[in-house]
């Protein structure tokens, strides 16, 4: 059963399917405070609007008011996703493009693993993010100044190829450097919650003496 929150009047089930309306105080949320690892899916359908819709993960106290839960946000909005926390106040993590015909449904993923977390949208992983802050909580759905058509929820516990691709997965960034008066300067994005980065970098290709590290 879901519970209704905010703007429950917008919230309506029609066909087997959950419908949202536009604002910027709808969400909803099912299950135990107590789940923690999951495999959590569900089919997105964004309507009118230009805001955004997806899932809340490991959700908490939620009351009336757009950032008024704690817990983890993972939404589309046609042309990139979000990512971002909340404890009363909104924290983002990361925010991609991501070109998407809303005239389709999209299959949102989200595993969560001790304090990792995999997204995908469609079956394509599009980032991990490591974050400590929420360990337990239940699932949601929250749409911002976007209507929106929910399908196809499912919440499972982990198998073990969830823990290996959660695991194994690796995160690519793009890295852009510039070199001008006898130094380079390295441009590059911020891991969510990482406190240092080590560098390593080198002359010619394949001359392993040539390889240094450099710690920031």
């Amino acid at each position: 059963n879901w519970t209704k929150v905010g703007d429950t009047a917008l919230i309506s089930v029609s066909d087997g399917q959950m419908l949202f309306g536009s604002s910027g105080n709808v969400k909803a949320s099912a299950g135990d405070e107590g789940w923690s690892d999951m495999v959590y899916t569900a089919d997105i359908t964004l309507k009118e609007g230009e805001g955004n819709a997806g899932l809340l993960v490991r959700s908490s106290r939620e009351g009336s008011g757009a950032d008024n839960y704690y817990g983890y946000y993972f939404g589309i909005n046609g042309n990139g996703y979000e990512i971002g926390k909340a404890s009363n106040n909104w924290k983002p993590l990361e925010t991609g493009d991501l070109k998407l015909d809303t005239s389709v449904s999209h299959q949102l993923q989200v595993i969560a693993y001790k304090d990792k977390f995999l997204f995908s949208v469609d079956g394509e992983v599009v980032t991990l993010i490591q974050d400590s802050d929420h360990a337990k909580g239940r699932v949601g759905l929250r749409g911002f100044a976007r209507s929106f058509a929910v399908d196809q929820v499912q919440v499972r516990g982990l198998t073990g190829a969830d823990k290996k691709a959660i695991e194994e997965f690796k995160k690519q960034m793009e890295i852009t450097g510039y070199s001008a008066n006898d130094s380079i300067q390295v441009k590059f994005p911020r891991i969510s919650n990482a406190t240092s980065y080590r560098i390593l970098f080198g002359g010619e290709s394949g001359d392993p003496n040539q390889v240094a590290a450099v710690s920031l």
